[in-house]
């Protein structure tokens, strides 16, 4: 089985969004991977992410028109027969013809979002080999050294010791929390959430493994976290601990979060960074599509890895670009936000 994320670039979210749609689709869509494999994993099902396809072709099996809606990524689920070889004298199959209703505000036009999944299309089985091969060898890309700052090991909790909960009661649970409490986070949960949720994403680049994050540093504002002196860090998973850059405050997590009070609120602020030049001058323009991927499965892991603790909760938020970056440096100067995620105590 094989399902195709195929969000509405422009026709669900542009009309509110603007220039920023193109990537509240890949976080859109990171939530679906996240519990797809997720869900896939808890079923013993072999399941990755295939990012290199041949665009227009799935667009069309799907019946749907890349101007309005595009395949973003294709995840083979399950085991099969292997698939005999093609021919030209081979029926194409039978092309979807999924019915619409578009919203009066989607008749807007939206340039960038569409130009920008146009410049990193791929066109046929042959540009896709050739695009994953690429990315295989410039992997990993877009990241910056671990400097010699003072350490805080976090902890986590290790498998052997973790007390098993459903995914579904933390699916079920998961959702946009607006009210966090003023107390402070363990900072062994802390650990135990970025663990899980920065084991990197199999897919057809790194030939099915999850070897960590390929493309993306995750920095860390925490104020009232036990153990963890208020400031801001960047997280090295393979220590499993935080690397302290400097001071934060509840008033910088607000203020870099477009003023969204719940970014201070939450006390911990996980940022997702990449180097966007370095990014498209190795793997080229769809290789920002593969770091905003890795981010959006990131974020919908933050999620579930949250609320399989009872007492926490988090959100996603947007954030101003250009001053996190400059909060970060100079450890994040080359460097983009992709996401940002606010977790806490849950009032």
């Amino acid at each position: 089985m094989v399902l195709v994320v195929s969000p509405p670039l422009l026709t669900g979210n542009a009309w509110k969004y603007r220039e920023r749609t193109y990537r509240h689709a890949f976080w859109d869509s990171g939530t679906v991977l996240a519990n797809l494999l997720g869900t896939a994993h808890a079923f013993d099902l072999p399941a990755s992410v295939v990012a290199g396809f041949d665009d227009r072709a799935v667009a069309d099996l799907l019946g749907v028109a890349p101007e309005t809606e595009a395949p973003l990524e294709l995840v083979p689920v399950g085991e099969g027969s292997p698939v005999g070889d093609s021919s030209e004298s081979d029926s194409p199959p039978d092309a979807l013809d999924p019915a619409t209703e578009p919203h009066p505000e989607h008749d807007r036009e939206h340039d960038l979002p569409r130009e920008a999944w146009a410049t990193s299309e791929l066109s046929g089985g042959v540009a896709a080999t050739a695009w994953r091969e690429r990315v295989r060898e410039a992997a990993p890309v877009g990241k910056t050294p671990a400097g010699d700052g003072e350490r805080v090991p976090l902890d986590p909790v290790g498998y052997e010791t973790e007390v098993a909960r459903p995914l579904r009661s933390a699916a079920e649970r998961r959702r946009s929390c607006r009210a966090f409490a003023d107390e402070p986070l363990s900072r062994r949960k802390l650990g135990t959430v970025l663990d899980r949720a920065t084991r990197g994403v199999p897919g057809d680049w790194n030939g099915g493994t999850a070897p960590g994050l390929q493309f993306n540093d995750v920095y860390v504002l925490a104020t009232d976290v036990e153990g963890v002196p208020d400031g801001r860090y960047q997280f090295h998973p393979e220590e499993a601990a935080l690397e302290r850059l400097g001071d934060a405050t509840s008033a910088d997590q607000t203020r870099l979060a477009l003023g969204q009070e719940w970014a201070g609120d939450a006390h911990v602020n996980v940022y997702c960074m990449t180097d966007v030049g370095a990014v498209v001058e190795n793997a080229g323009d769809r290789g920002y599509r593969l770091a905003q991927l890795e981010a959006g499965v990131t974020l919908g892991r933050l999620y579930l890895a949250t609320y399989a603790h009872r007492p926490l909760g988090g959100t996603g938020l947007t954030f101003f670009d250009d001053e996190v970056t400059d909060f970060l440096s100079p450890r994040a100067a080359e460097q983009t936000p992709m996401t940002l995620y606010a977790m806490g105590v849950a009032e």
